[in-house]
């Protein structure tokens, strides 16, 4: 049987999520390994990716871009003889910049010798800015099972469905540079309030080690890829931004109350949809 590794990365449990059962419907066909990629970057976990048939990266779209994170993961690896791999992504919705997000994992992989024959988006309810109505996002939610079933089957079938872009997206390129040298700086930004218990979740949960202890205060440095994980997994919800805190959501953000409230029907969108909801009727009703 051929073998698949998943190698993922999710700042608030969206692209966990996708994942997940992403991978339970891949096993099907195939024997499949899922690593977190801060797990391989801080050499917590052995991975060998010649030991694979095929390699999934999966992320969540910050600033219109892979996270750093997942290019650090890009630039670990070494040249491929054509390996195959395919990407999924998650984000909000859907715009431009979101459909070529991946434009520059795709360019370094392929430099690579890798070979992308596939990729994904999927949208997820936001977690950082604005608020879905919670119908709609259990709706968002529910549409993966069917969605990553039908790219099970695709990767199975060898299917390709790589987005072919020209020069338009290095035009973006700059944005590139905001996800480069603006999220890192977004950690001091970031304050403790006097609700914080030093329980150390933060520093133990941060994929870049950005967060340490110094003096019994809890203290951010400047290596923060904006996933917002320590944010929404403070148990006492400890942490909050100074000028960036209109982005944090009032209510945090739980993905797990989502999908598991049972009372939520999730048929909020439909075809008679007006507003801004009416642009993910296209997505909701494919697949």
């Amino acid at each position: 049987m051929s073998s698949i590794s998943i190698i993922y990365f999710s700042g608030t449990g969206n692209t966990e999520f996708v994942t997940n059962l992403l991978s339970q419907n891949l096993n099907k066909t195939y024997n499949v390994d899922v690593f977190k990629v801060e797990e391989i970057l801080k050499q917590k976990v052995k991975y060998e990716p010649d030991k694979y048939d095929i390699i999934g990266i999966g992320y969540p779209i910050y600033g219109f871009n892979a996270p750093l994170i997942i290019y650090d993961f890009a630039n670990s690896l070494n040249t491929s003889g054509k390996k195959k791999v395919f990407l999924f992504s998650t984000c909000a919705g859907p715009t431009y910049l979101n459909d070529v997000a991946s434009y520059g994992l795709k360019q370094k992989l392929t430099r690579k010798g890798y070979n992308v024959f596939y990729e994904k988006q999927f949208y997820m309810p936001p977690n950082i800015f604005i608020k879905y109505e919670d119908e709609a996002n259990k709706q968002l939610c529910n549409a993966v099972l069917p969605k990553t079933q039908k790219m099970a089957e695709d990767i199975k079938l060898n299917k390709e469905n790589v987005r072919k872009d020209g020069f338009i997206p290095k035009l973006f390129g700059w944005l590139f540079l905001f996800e480069k040298w603006g999220w890192w700086a977004l950690g001091k930004d970031f304050r403790t309030l006097k609700s914080c218990n030093l329980c150390q979740k933060c520093v133990q949960s941060c994929p870049r080690s950005n967060i340490y202890i110094k003096n019994n205060h809890i203290k951010f440095k400047l290596s923060c890829i904006a996933c917002f994980r320590c944010v929404y997994g403070c148990p006492n919800k400890a942490i909050a931004g100074r000028l960036y805190n209109f982005a944090i959501l009032k209510d945090g953000y739980d993905i797990r109350k989502i999908t598991e409230n049972n009372q939520l029907k999730g048929n909020y969108i439909t075809g008679e949809t007006k507003g801004y909801y009416k642009s993910l009727i296209k997505y909701l009703s494919e697949d």
